[in-house]
C-alpha cells in the first residue's frame, strides 16, 4: 500500500498537527508541498509566530500567495471573529482554497481573490494599523512590500518568505524599508528529522516507510530559505 493511500484510509485529507491541527484539507496542492501539510510540520519554523498571532486576535489578516489555504483556512479556523482576504494567482489554488474553506465551514469569512497589487493591499490595509499580512510570493515580495506606495504597511504586522535565491539583495532591501517603523526577527529554515513527526506516528521510523516518510518531510526548499517577522513600533 502507498503511503499516500495509508494516510487517506487511516485519517482522511485532515492535518494531524501544528497550529492547524485537526483542519480538514483536500488530496491536491497549488503551490507548496502536501505532505507536510498534512503532517503538520510544514514551515514548523513558523509555528511560534502563528501561536502569537492567534493569542492577539485581529479583526482582519491578509494573505497573499494564498495558495490552496493552509494558512487563510487555518487562521480562520483559529480566529473566529477575524476576516481573511486571500489572494492567490492560481486559478487551480482559488478553487481549492474554496473547496478547504467549504470543508472547514469559514467560507463566510474568507474573500478570495486572484492576483495581488500594491493597489489591492491600500484597499484592504487599515491605515490605522493592527492588521496581519501574510505573505508568499515567489520574490514579488519586492513590489508589493512598499511603504512609499502601501502606506498602511508602516502600521501592519508582516509575516513574509523573502527569496533571496531570486535576487540576492532582495532580503536587505525589505530590512531598510521598514527599519525605523517595525521591530524585525529573521528565521531561518532549519532541516527536517523524523524525531519531528507526530508523536503517534514516529513508529513509521522503524518501518520500510522509513525513506518515504522522511521524504515526505522534506518542503523541498532552496538553500538559505528565510523568513522575516515585521511588528509595527507603533502600539
Amino acid at each position: 500500500m502507498r503511503l499516500r493511500t495509508l494516510f487517506q484510509t487511516v485519517f482522511g485529507w485532515r492535518i494531524l498537527s501544528g497550529p492547524f491541527a485537526g483542519m480538514h484539507y483536500v488530496g491536491e496542492y497549488a503551490g507548496s508541498l502536501l505532505a507536510p501539510k498534512l503532517l503538520g510540520t510544514y514551515e514548523r519554523e513558523l509555528h511560534a509566530v502563528v501561536n502569537r498571532l492567534c493569542a492577539a486576535p485581529p479583526l482582519r489578516v491578509v494573505n497573499v500567495g494564498a495558495g490552496e489555504g493552509y494558512y487563510a483556512v487555518g487562521l480562520a479556523r483559529r480566529l473566529p471573529r477575524c476576516q481573511i482576504h486571500a489572494f492567490e494567482a492560481s486559478e487551480h489554488g482559488r478553487v481549492l482554497l474554496a473547496q478547504v474553506a467549504a470543508r472547514n465551514r469559514v467560507e463566510s469569512r474568507i474573500r478570495i481573490s486572484g492576483l495581488c497589487t500594491p493597489a489591492d493591499l491600500v484597499a484592504n490595509l487599515s491605515i490605522s494599523g493592527g492588521d496581519w499580512l501574510v505573505m508568499d510570493v515567489e520574490g514579488a515580495e519586492d513590489i508589493l512590500l512598499d511603504p512609499v506606495l502601501v502606506p498602511a504597511l508602516s502600521n501592519t504586522h508582516i509575516l513574509v518568505e523573502v527569496h533571496d535565491f531570486i535576487d540576492p539583495e532582495l532580503g536587505a532591501r525589505l530590512q531598510k524599508r521598514f527599519a525605523s517603523s517595525h521591530t524585525q526577527e529573521e528565521i531561518r529554515a532549519q532541516p527536517r528529522s523524523l524525531s519531528q513527526m507526530p508523536g503517534f506516528l514516529r513508529w513509521l521510523a522503524l518501518t520500510p516507510w522509513r525513506k518515504r516518510v522522511l521524504h515526505a518531510l522534506d518542503e523541498q526548499r532552496p538553500s538559505g530559505m528565510r523568513w522575516f517577522v515585521f511588528i509595527p513600533l507603533k502600539p
